[in-house]
């Protein structure tokens, strides 16, 4: 008879302020060891996270279980670029768009069973100068969006509060220009909201098919153009399940691009401002390894 597979051991990294994670510490051992891992320690974000995640790799687990949103888990993911430490990832956030890019559930239990059975493989990260993000970078409207949603509204009415508030920003936005300059030539947007994109979701929706966090690339493309209508258009195609595909709009593939804008304008890397522009953008190839599930379109590496 085959002896039973080695259970993967795990370092659980979570904010015990947040909601969603002080109710992941509750019971954590018999939650894990339910879903087939071996939990070997607990690190607990104060303040800073990088040094917790430091801390957490450093304690050796076969995976660092990371419980949350898409600001923690883009502040993060530059700890783990091209080390051999694994993310596991819980998703515990407002959006998610990172998970969903993956094709993780949103369920924190069933998350932690695919962190259990789950494949290894490795996967792209963006970068906006020196910053690795792992889903979008964003100039315009959303940057005004996420310096000025309540959180008390996130908590209450989830994804939506980011649309109502999007609405209200939108009557005082003004489109912006927007240069990208590639190696074949230089690109040019007035628009309310330019994306680069390593994944497919943004603002828990669909943004566009065929983007992947595996494929090498980072998919620049504007929603709408200068003109407010063009903008709410786009927004509620994604709401309503069907984006335009990429052949439908004026995007561009790079790898590498700087990208400036008139006037100067701050960058959301995934949901944190933590940039502005001139900024350089690159796409940093499988930078990081990840647990996800045996769908994922991607050669595993374990």
């Amino acid at each position: 008879m085959p002896a039973p597979a080695a259970r993967r051991s795990a370092v659980l990294v979570v904010n015990p302020r947040s909601r969603r994670g002080a109710r992941l510490l509750e019971g954590a051992e018999a939650r894990f060891e339910r879903a087939g891992l071996r939990l070997i320690g607990v690190r607990r974000i104060e303040d800073d996270l990088r040094a917790v995640v430091d801390a957490a790799i450093a304690d050796g687990p076969d995976v660092v279980v990371l419980a949350g949103g898409d600001g923690t888990v883009s502040s993060a993911v530059g700890r783990f670029a091209h080390r051999d430490a694994v993310l596991g990832l819980v998703p515990t956030g407002t959006t998610n768009n990172f998970a969903r890019s993956l094709g993780l559930p949103m369920d924190a239990d069933a998350a932690l069973a695919l962190i259990a059975r789950g494949v290894i493989t490795d996967v792209d990260l963006g970068l906006a100068g020196d910053e690795h993000f792992a889903n979008v970078a964003t100039v315009g409207i959303s940057v005004a969006v996420a310096q000025s949603v309540p959180p008390g509204l996130k908590k209450v009415l989830g994804r939506a509060a980011y649309g109502l508030t999007g609405l209200v920003a939108l009557v005082r936005h003004r489109a912006v220009v927007t240069s990208l300059e590639t190696e074949r030539g230089v690109v040019a947007y007035r628009t309310h909201q330019l994306i680069v994109a390593n994944g497919r979701f943004h603002g828990g929706m669909l943004i566009g098919d065929g983007i992947d966090p595996d494929d090498d690339r980072l998919v620049v493309f504007h929603l709408g153009d200068h003109r407010r209508l063009e903008l709410l258009r786009s927004l509620l195609l994604m709401a309503l399940g069907r984006p335009r595909t990429l052949t439908d709009v004026n995007s561009t593939s790079v790898q590498r691009a700087r990208l400036t804008a008139v006037p100067p304008q701050d960058v959301e890397l995934d949901g944190e401002v933590r940039a502005r522009t001139p900024v350089d953008l690159s796409i940093d190839l499988e930078a990081l390894k990840v647990v996800v599930p045996k769908a994922f379109p991607s050669d595993t590496t374990g």
